[in-house]
């Protein structure tokens, strides 16, 4: 049987390492926060994107109802994630 906790902490590990890690601690025990623009990044730049080419908006949808919809903060029983890739 898989240790599930095990392996997620094995996987998670690395990832506190970097420069401006991509995981947040959660003032809730056992949970984490992930910052979905800096894990995007990452991905980007794994795949050959310089971070000169990565343009990332600061907008919120959480703290910014007026501009943007957010599931979590109407919480709404969603899982809806988006993003928008344009090339040059």
């Amino acid at each position: 049987m898989i240790d599930t906790a095990s392996s997620i902490s094995e996987i998670l590990e690395p990832l506190f390492h970097l420069p401006d890690p991509p995981l947040l601690s959660d003032p809730e025990p056992d949970r984490l926060r992930v910052d979905i623009r800096r894990f995007n990044a990452l991905q980007l730049e794994a795949v050959g994107l310089d971070p000169e080419q990565i343009a990332i908006c600061s907008e919120c949808t959480y703290s910014q109802p007026e501009l943007l919809f957010s599931s979590r903060r109407d919480r709404l029983k969603l899982v809806q994630w988006s993003g928008i890739v344009s090339f040059s």
